[in-house]
């Protein structure tokens, strides 16, 4: 196995802090705006909204290269929008990574947002090719939701 190790990504969104808050917190805002890329985000086990909740992201495979990654929600702070959640399952982990967490935070800038994101993962195989997609999927995603609640 390798070193631990982060991604970092900031990503600029046109909107306020307090309304991509609210889209990210909906699991259907990203079905609906993932061009069929998300098939399904399902409540497992717990409150959807609180710390220990897991859920599973399904995932069309002519799009995205696994089928589903399972997710629990490690922290939620309201006050300072941020959310971290680790991958337990599915994705990446175990075939490419050992563990797979992220934490992103929302700060306001201008009339808009500033997400800051962060991977950590403890890597399995040599190269970062695998990890990276990820990480620039997350940032497609971020980008289709803010599209998405753009239209409405």
């Amino acid at each position: 196995m390798g070193a631990p190790s982060t991604i970092s990504r900031e990503i600029q969104v046109a909107l306020p802090p307090s309304k991509l808050w609210e889209a990210l917190k909906d699991p259907q805002m990203l079905v609906k705006a993932s061009n069929q890329a998300v098939v399904s985000i399902e409540n497992v086990d717990g409150d959807a909204a609180l710390v220990g909740n897991t859920r599973m992201v399904k995932f069309n495979t002519d799009l995205v290269p696994y089928p589903f990654i399972k997710e629990e929600l490690t922290m939620i702070d309201e006050s300072t929008h941020t959310i971290g959640v680790s991958v337990i399952e599915g994705g990446l982990v175990g075939t490419q990574v050992s563990s797979l967490k992220w934490k992103l935070t929302l700060k306001p800038e201008g009339e808009g947002s500033l997400l800051l994101w962060s991977l950590d993962y403890e890597p399995k195989v040599p190269g970062t090719e695998e990890v990276d997609k990820f990480a620039d999927g997350f940032v497609a995603s971020i980008k289709q939701v803010e599209a998405y609640v753009l239209s409405l």
